[in-house]
């Protein structure tokens, strides 16, 4: 069994407070087949990894080759998105999974749960302030 684990990321409230955030440094696929580190707080409420449009550029991809998908949730109201199959890099496992690409600028960067939380056991910790990436032995 494979785990990957990564600590929780501190982050301050507008109010000053600090609260603990289950985090992952994930590696993506560009076009141009190298691989760029990003930052994601891992979220079991999002349905999809949700990335920024100046994302999308960054890794060679054309926003709306994408696939029209609009998202609520994140924000106050709907955000338009356009969904690609992007290769990821999740400790030393490599796959493909959708990944939302907001129009939208001030979207955070969400892990979310397609092609992710099916291929590996997603486990909060908040007594250790870690996300556990447990990967099954077997088919």
């Amino acid at each position: 069994m494979k785990v990957f684990t990564f600590p929780y990321l501190p982050q301050r409230t507008r109010s000053g407070l600090i609260y603990f955030r289950p985090f992952a440094l994930v590696y993506l696929q560009g076009v141009d087949r190298r691989w760029h580190p990003f930052p994601f707080y891992v979220d079991a409420g999002a349905d999809v990894t949700l990335l920024r449009e100046v994302d999308c550029q960054l890794l060679g991809y054309e926003l709306k080759a994408g696939k029209l998908q609009w998202m609520g949730g994140v924000c106050a109201g709907l955000i338009c998105t356009f969904v690609h199959q992007v290769t990821l890099r999740l400790g030393t496992e490599v796959f493909t999974c959708p990944v939302a690409f907001a129009e939208k600028a001030d979207v955070p960067r969400l892990l979310g749960r397609a092609g992710v939380f099916n291929r590996f056991q997603v486990c909060y910790d908040d007594a250790q302030r870690v996300t556990r990436f447990i990967l099954p032995e077997g088919p």
